[in-house]
């Protein structure tokens, strides 16, 4: 490509400033920008709508079930509780 020196804003600094990779980067990013509301528009419009109804519950019960022992229960093996509460197994040395 030749450059005319003469042209006021024909610099080689902003011919170089863009390769052809990023001006295609930046094209598909704004075509891609400008489609994608309409696209997803449109898919939303052909998801069929869900009957809605209107509640018919006062109140709502909550109940919790933790399930299993908590964490620093399972660390601490409590070598002086009582042998019910303690389980068969007897702390090992560690240091």
């Amino acid at each position: 490509m030749k450059l005319h020196r003469n042209c006021e804003g024909n610099h080689p600094d902003v011919l170089n400033a863009l390769s052809r990779r990023d001006f295609m980067h930046i094209g598909m990013v704004g075509t891609l920008g400008l489609s994608l509301p309409n696209m997803l528009r449109l898919k939303a419009s052909a998801i069929p709508s869900v009957e809605s109804f209107a509640a018919m519950a006062d109140s709502v019960i909550h109940i919790y079930l933790p399930g299993g022992m908590a964490q620093h229960e399972s660390w601490d093996p409590k070598p002086f509780a009582s042998p019910d509460y303690r389980g068969p197994y007897t702390p090992i040395k560690t240091s």
